[in-house]
């Protein structure tokens, strides 16, 4: 079964017609036809939203299979904080006297980074 009978077989079973799918997945019925028509593989995002929409992984609608891990050393476990924790400590290594649009790309900078962004910037060290 290819891509698109598994994206049709799994329409089905959620009874979903394509042009909810179209707008769920933020395309026009034209582009989405077309590759339908055409037999083609859409873009990697679209077909994540696909089977995001239609409860499935990509990779089942592109191989129509699905592989589990087979130990965990492939799996990392997240921190327990949440994620407004998570931002105000990052916003705390930032100093406050950059504008807004810069702070926020500068918080997702890793403790070297900043070091070496406040070296470059000659700002206080910040500890």
């Amino acid at each position: 079964m290819a891509f698109w009978n598994r994206v049709e077989h799994q329409m089905a079973e959620l009874s979903i017609k394509y042009l909810d799918l179209w707008k769920a997945i933020g395309v026009s019925s034209n582009t989405g036809a077309g590759w339908r028509a055409k037999k083609r593989l859409p873009p990697a995002d679209s077909c994540l939203a696909i089977a995001r929409h239609l409860d499935v992984s990509v990779e089942y609608l592109i191989t129509g299979s699905e592989t589990a891990l087979l130990d965990d050393s492939y799996t990392y476990e997240m921190p327990d904080l949440d994620y407004q924790e998570r931002m105000e400590k990052d916003r705390k290594r930032v100093p406050r006297s950059l504008p807004d649009d810069l702070l926020g790309a500068l918080s997702y900078c890793g403790e070297v980074q900043m070091k070496y962004i406040r070296r470059i910037l000659k700002l206080p060290s910040g500890e």
